[in-house]
């Protein structure tokens, strides 16, 4: 009895066993069929541009081109929560059947043939990605069988997380979204893994009837649905009792949310850089950091509206990575499109008047020129460049300065002398390497006005600059510099002008000893009076403000060792407004968000650059002057870049022979035993001047009576033209100018300068020949000449004219006046 049992079980083992093995073949022959006929891209639909951070956090979105929001897929892990859900609702056995669930099938037909009607369905998440993919119509049999085929080589092609992947990012969600991370960001305003239970439940249940989701309809069998999701869940003990009543509890959400736009300017901007460039991507994976921009976002919007009751309508905001050479905010206008002009408008892309933002590279230009250490007197006097005529702005003059006392106040006179002396041409070609693309014209046509406004700069490459030289001074080698950059770069979307610029790897053009002397003086600038103490009192900040002619544009450049801020402030159609200077409207934001950023990095950064050492060397200078020693002056110390070809000597000292009471002689009336011969600082009579009103300062004492050299005795110095009290009438000439007045003077030394001044502004110098030609206005006016032995004559005079005066000249002949 046993063996007929045992032979029919052997049997049936023998039969189960051919039909299990022709059933995988069959099986793996039609994946493997399967797998050949699938499409090489299963979904090619358009995808919605997106911007993220480095982290991958969205910061802004655009529609497809098909008007969906559709996200392409994430390579970030899945969302737990969200899988269990899916899965749960969708596919209870999507981890173990092969892409078709028999047990599914089975059930559903026998569900269907009790009912005599379709009930129930069989399909699994693998098959509604190929009905997604294919899009057919058609809902017959036969397209079901295909469809179904297909799906063993989906199988096949991908694993179980990539298949959910591509039902996460293809799946409806009523109305024009699809994909689950669009429905999180338009339902809930949050990315997926964020969601609550309740939400992720909610998400869950929609793409099997995506059109139950109405803000207005359906809500309650929606409601019902997630609901018996969540005590699903609750079954199988992914919730406990308490979380499953909290989640009960939510409410469905009532609107859509916006999709963040924490930085459009910089998408835009960075969007028509690929384009241009000929590359495309969905996905736009930036330097930008999350917190930071939403952080800026709030407090530039503050600021606007602050400044939109001035009558200041723009703002621009920039923050740069000193190690990276990326920006990790970018705020190209007011926030949120408030702006009252232009609100779409990128202000960091676009090109102002630069104010005197140039002025440091040029101060550390001249360092490395050798033309000046920081203590080198630059003269501060009334200037005049035949129709150009700088102003200080507060118009008072200081007759002489160091250079850097010129730099921490932003002094316009000097910083024109100190390009004049140091060469336009090789100023303009230093801007240029440092990345200034927006000086389109020849370099004389920019002439000395260069330096206080004359040219245009954009917000983004000036700040671009400063941080180029602040990253050399964190990496001194190229192989460090290169390394920092790559390290900075990785896994972010290429985008030239941001990202990619020959510039990162060009030799820099400043050393950096004279980058690290032109920040230490830059450490100096007076801050707002609301900065001066508290969070930000210790820390170290080399700043800068500019303000162009008119009160147009105000500009502030700050650096520390992490980071520099770039702020632009201004109305976008150029308007000025009185009080639109850098001091006023930009450096309190410039600062603002520093103390945002000294709170976020709570300590963790370093206060201030290592000095150089190795790429600075002391020299011995006298000590008033800065220039090297001569005629024996008191001598102290000074640091310039190494190598720098610093040869100037003092001028300004001179030896003196004095009587004992002080007064000068000369051996023709003393005895050479008697002479004292003593240095003293002397300035030229017109720097002495206005020197003298600023500080300590003791003229060049006069000769001992009867000990004046021949052309001292008598009168020596005279002016011909006007006579005192003169009524002089001007004429006016056919292009409505006055004709211009001759004054003239004559002295009785050969060679002697006489320094020329009408009310109170500087005319100029003559040497030999003493004519100057001016064209005052009709009024009273005083003349002042001064000999360079300190001899002085004043003349007063009266001009008229036919008609009131309309005197205009070119905006390139009109004085120019800029602020700090």
């Amino acid at each position: 009895m046993l063996k007929p049992i045992k032979r029919l079980a052997l049997r049936s083992a023998s039969v189960f066993l051919v039909m299990f093995t022709l059933y995988q073949c069959a099986y793996h022959c039609a994946a493997w069929l399967a797998e050949r006929a699938l499409p090489e891209v299963l979904f090619d639909r358009p995808y919605a541009a997106r911007l993220l951070d480095r982290d991958g956090v969205l910061l802004g979105a655009r529609v497809a081109e098909d008007g969906q929001w559709r996200f392409q897929p994430s390579e970030r892990p899945l969302p737990p929560r969200l899988v269990r859900a899916l899965v749960t609702f969708e596919d209870k056995r999507f981890w173990s059947h092969g892409g078709v669930d028999l047990i599914a099938v089975l059930r559903a037909l026998k569900s269907n043939l009790l009912h005599q009607r379709v009930v129930s369905g069989a399909s699994t998440l693998s098959m509604q990605v190929m009905r997604l993919a294919l899009r057919r119509k058609d809902r017959s049999l036969n397209t079901k069988l295909y469809e179904a085929w297909l799906t063993l080589g989906l199988e096949q092609r991908y694993s179980k997380e990539q298949i959910l992947r591509l039902y996460m990012a293809h799946a409806p969600f009523g109305g024009n979204v699809v994909g689950l991370e669009a429905a999180a960001w338009r339902y809930f305003g949050r990315p997926p893994e964020e969601l609550t239970w309740a939400e992720g439940a909610m998400l869950a249940v929609l793409p099997n009837q995506p059109g139950m989701m109405h803000l207005k309809r359906n809500r309650s069998a929606l409601k019902l649905k997630r609901d018996q999701l969540l005590g699903e869940l609750l079954d199988q003990g992914e919730l406990t009792e308490l979380d499953a009543q909290l989640a009960r509890a939510e409410p469905l959400p009532t609107l859509r949310s916006k999709m963040p736009h924490e930085a459009l300017h910089f998408f835009d901007t960075a969007r028509a850089a690929l384009h241009k460039a000929g590359a495309s991507t969905p996905n736009i994976t930036t330097s930008l950091h999350a917190p930071l921009q939403r952080a800026l976002n709030r407090v530039a919007e503050r600021y606007a509206e602050r400044l939109a009751q001035r009558g200041i309508h723009n703002l621009a905001l920039v923050v740069l990575n000193n190690h990276t050479l990326l920006p990790e905010a970018y705020i190209g206008n007011v926030p949120s499109l408030k702006a009252r002009q232009a609100p779409h408008l990128d202000l960091i892309q676009r090109a102002r008047s630069t104010g005197s933002t140039l002025k440091p590279l040029l101060f550390a230009g001249m360092l490395d020129a050798g033309d000046i250490v920081p203590s080198s007197l630059i003269p501060d006097v009334p200037t005049r460049f035949h129709h150009f005529k700088p102003l200080n702005a507060d118009r008072a003059y200081r007759g002489a300065v160091s250079a850097e006392e010129a730099l921490i106040k932003s002094l316009n006179v000097p910083a024109v002398r100190m390009l004049r002396r140091y060469g336009v041409p090789l100023f303009y070609r230093l801007l240029t390497q440092l990345g200034l693309s927006t000086l389109k014209r020849e370099a004389s046509e920019y002439g000395a006005a260069l330096i206080i406004g004359g040219a245009e700069g954009e917000l983004w490459e000036l700040t671009r600059a400063y941080a180029l030289l602040a990253h050399h001074l964190l990496y001194p080698s190229e192989a460090e510099r290169a390394h920092a950059q790559k390290r900075g770069r990785e896994g972010l979307t290429p985008i030239r002008n941001f990202m990619e610029h020959p510039l990162l790897s060009a030799p820099l053009p400043l050393s950096r000893g004279a980058t690290w002397l032109t920040f230490q003086a830059l450490t100096q600038v007076t801050r707002p009076r609301t900065f001066q103490h508290g969070e930000l009192g210790e820390r170290p900040i080399a700043w800068k403000t500019g303000t162009s002619q008119g009160h147009r544009d105000a500009w502030s450049i700050g650096l520390t060792p992490s980071y520099t801020v770039g702020v632009w402030v201004g109305n976008a159609h150029g308007g000025g407004r009185p009080g639109l200077t850098g001091s006023r409207a930009a450096a309190p934001l410039l600062f603002e968000v520093f103390s945002h950023l000294e709170r976020r990095s709570q300590g963790g950064e370093m206060m201030w650059f290592e000095r150089p050492d190795e790429a600075l060397e002391k020299v011995s200078v006298c000590d008033k002057s800065g220039y090297l020693p001569a005629e024996g002056c008191p001598e102290r110390s000074a640091l310039k870049p190494k190598g720098a070809p610093f040869v100037t000597q003092d001028h300004f000292y001179q030896r003196l022979h004095l009587d004992e009471s002080g007064l000068r002689v000369t051996s023709a009336c003393v005895p050479i035993t008697e002479l004292r011969r003593e240095a003293r600082f002397i300035l030229p009579p017109s720097l002495a001047l206005y020197y003298q009103q600023h500080n300590a300062y003791t003229p060049l004492p006069p000769y001992k009576e009867g000990c004046e050299p021949p052309y001292a005795q008598g009168e020596s110095l005279e002016v011909v033209t006007p006579h005192e009290g003169a009524d002089l009438y001007l004429p006016r000439l056919l292009d409505g100018s006055l004709s211009a007045l001759v004054l003239k003077a004559r002295t009785a030394r050969a060679g002697e300068a006489l320094y020329w001044h009408l009310d109170g502004e500087y005319l100029g110098l003559t040497r030999d020949f003493h004519e100057l030609s001016c064209s005052p206005e009709p009024g009273e006016h005083t003349l002042v000449v001064v000999s360079e032995h300190g001899e002085r004559l004043t003349r007063r005079f009266i001009t008229s004219s036919a008609q009131p005066s309309t005197l205009a000249l070119p905006t390139s002949a009109q004085s120019t006046l800029t602020h700090p």
